[in-house]
């Protein structure tokens, strides 16, 4: 038996936005004027001088016409993208953590292990330590 359902499969594969999923790695996409539903930018899967990287929202596919001749769905995104198996892209992109807004102006910040009224003598004794 399968892990995941060919409806799983086809549900993510509809469902993730591949503009905002490639731009949530970094990746900077610009709307191409001359081909409506096209994006293109400089591909984060290897050393991109110059854009090769084509996606099309349309399709919800995308291709890089440069080094890596890479190219695919949602789930080959991430697959490349986090050098990760099809399971794990999977997992991934269920959990849809990728492009979720963020709650807050903040990224989430982790809590201190120090209180807060430790002087900056302990502050330097335990940044040694942690070491």
């Amino acid at each position: 038996m399968a892990r995941f359902s060919p409806e799983e499969i086809e549900r993510i594969k509809r469902e993730t936005d591949i503009i905002a999923l490639i731009q949530s790695f970094g990746t900077v996409l610009k709307k191409r004027e001359s081909k409506p539903g096209e994006w293109m930018g400089r591909c984060p899967i290897h050393d991109d001088k110059d854009p090769s990287l084509c996606v099309n929202s349309t399709k919800n596919v995308w291709n890089c016409h440069g080094e890596c001749q890479k190219g695919g769905d949602v789930i080959e995104w991430v697959m490349h993208a986090k050098k990760c198996s099809f399971t794990h892209a999977m997992e991934l992109l269920q959990e849809n953590s990728f492009h979720k807004p963020a709650t807050s102006g903040n990224p989430r910040q982790l809590e201190c292990p120090l209180p807060l009224s430790a002087n900056q003598q302990e502050l330097l004794i335990s940044t040694v330590f942690i070491r």
